[in-house]
């Protein structure tokens, strides 16, 4: 004969075990029902909330592995929150089973609230498949409570053991799965970059595998509706129209190439990168359908948005795009179609776009309502990619090489200076894949090098004379600021 009411030590594990399998659940869910995951809302709710101050230490002290703990954070959570459910059906008693569909309805009504609070508009467009996700989550968590928990009055090693087994198989699965997505996110973190100087030489144009990949997401969404995907334009303007992807082509296809930079970039990184992107100039779409508003907020499918000034819209430089280096727009840079907004910090960019709306509102998006700039407009860089602080240099001729970036500041010169600022030289520009100014420039410098330990630096100088500003300042909020530096050691030869 056995003991008719769970311990709470036996309800805590049974709740954990039951969370893992709920979470698995909702996860195949979500993906059959091409719905978004509850964890990812959370995630990007989470995001929001943050203080601009937390936010900056987390980013500076976790760096691009901050979305990969966070994740594990919400992970850990749900498992204390699935123990504690298991908990209190345990310390129910003899009454435990009353307790379940009590618990189970009580983690669907709180998951529900969460969702609608955290992706007010997700849950509003998606209600159904979501609502799905969410009550085959709680179902499975109360189903897996009570058949590890619920023992016949006489237990058989038979009967033990199934309940055993049950718990064992859900932890196994959960932990197999959601490790595998800790780790996907983990390897996705650590490749969103890449080093700038890796074979010491930066191309002209950045290859789709090498360009920079920065969003808020988890996990991003992916085109599911192929060609039949469309843009609807909305608000200020004459006519109300959805943009498929035949109605852009009939606009006239073209090409353009520009250098985005995201304004998480920090003096001397690698989040800018150079495209031939193929499209449409967003004016043309703006002047056919009568647009006449002060401002254009762009949505994407993924729930961003943010609000871009009309003038910044309609010159000949900002694009919609669905092309990217003579391929199809790659999904993680946003399929099947995106916005480039030259000048401005790749936040304002918005991939997979759904919607353009024109208003006279200059109402704050997404990463702006967290405290980031609203303006985003690109302060002038410049970069050293070679030498690096661990390149083995000999005296004589070594060859200097980077790039420079002025965003709405035309590039006059690149001024290099190897004994930390003390004389400067002007090195010679080798590429410049726009002549327009918006793409970056590449440089070269043939430094004669003695011996010894030397202060590399490297600053911009515009068409006006105005000088790349020395002042430091951090990503957060408008983009990071000061010259680059690099401490190099020269052998003798």
């Amino acid at each position: 004969m056995v003991r008719n009411s769970p311990t709470a030590r036996a309800g805590a594990l049974a709740g954990i075990a039951a969370m893992l399998g709920a979470l698995v659940a909702m996860q195949f869910m979500a993906m059959l029902l091409e719905t978004r995951q509850f964890i990812d809302a959370l995630a990007d709710g989470l995001l929001v909330l943050i203080p601009l101050d937390w936010f900056s230490w987390l980013k500076s002290t976790l760096g691009e592995q901050a979305k990969t703990w966070l994740y594990a954070g919400l992970l850990l959570g749900f498992l204390v929150v699935g123990a504690l459910g298991g908990w209190i059906v345990a310390m129910a008693a003899s009454q435990w089973r009353r307790r379940v569909p009590q618990c189970t309805a009580i983690l669907l009504l709180g998951a529900i609230s969460l969702q609608y609070w955290f992706d007010r508009q997700q849950f509003t467009y998606l209600f159904w498949p979501i609502l799905i996700v969410l009550t085959i989550g709680a179902i499975t968590w109360g189903m897996l409570i009570w058949f590890q928990l619920d023992a016949p009055r006489f237990a058989t090693y038979q009967d033990t053991s199934r309940r055993h087994a049950i718990g064992a198989v859900a932890s196994i699965i959960g932990t197999l799965v959601l490790g595998g997505n800790l780790l996907t996110l983990y390897k996705r973190q650590a490749e969103s970059t890449i080093e700038a100087a890796e074979s010491d030489i930066t191309p002209a144009i950045t290859p789709n595998d090498q360009f920079y990949r920065v969003s808020k997401n988890f996990s991003d969404p992916a085109n599911e509706r192929g060609l039949d995907w469309f843009i609807e334009i909305s608000g200020q303007v004459d006519e109300e129209r959805a943009w498929r992807y035949g109605d852009l082509q009939e606009l006239g296809v073209q090409h353009t190439i520009t250098t985005q930079l995201c304004i998480s970039n920090t003096v001397g990184g690698d989040l800018i990168g150079t495209a031939e992107w193929t499209g449409v100039p967003l004016a043309t779409v703006l002047n056919t359908v009568g647009a006449h508003g002060d401002y254009i907020r762009f949505h994407g499918v993924d729930g961003y948005d943010t609000t871009v000034p009309m003038e910044r819209c309609t010159q000949p430089q900002a694009w919609l795009v669905w092309g990217m280096n003579g391929e199809p727009l790659p999904e993680s840079h946003g399929a099947p179609v995106r916005a480039i907004i030259p000048g401005l910090y790749g936040m304002k960019s918005v991939k997979w776009l759904t919607e353009i709306h024109v208003t006279d509102e200059n109402a704050l998006g997404y990463w702006e309502r967290t405290g980031w700039t609203n303006e985003a407009v690109v302060k002038p860089i410049s970069r050293i990619d070679f030498p690096r602080r661990t390149s083995s240099l000999t005296e004589g001729s070594i060859p200097v090489r980077g790039i420079a970036f002025g965003g709405d500041h035309m590039l006059d010169r690149v001024e290099i200076s190897t004994n930390g600022g003390h004389d400067w030289q002007t090195a010679t520009i080798t590429e410049q894949p726009n002549p327009e100014g918006i793409a970056w420039s590449l440089w070269h410098y043939d430094w004669q090098a003695e011996p010894g330990t030397h202060t590399l630096m490297v600053r911009m100088v515009d068409t006006d004379g105005e000088v790349q500003t020395d002042a430091s300042a951090p990503s957060l909020p408008d983009g990071a600021s000061g010259w680059h530096k690099v401490d190099v050691l020269v052998a003798r030869a």
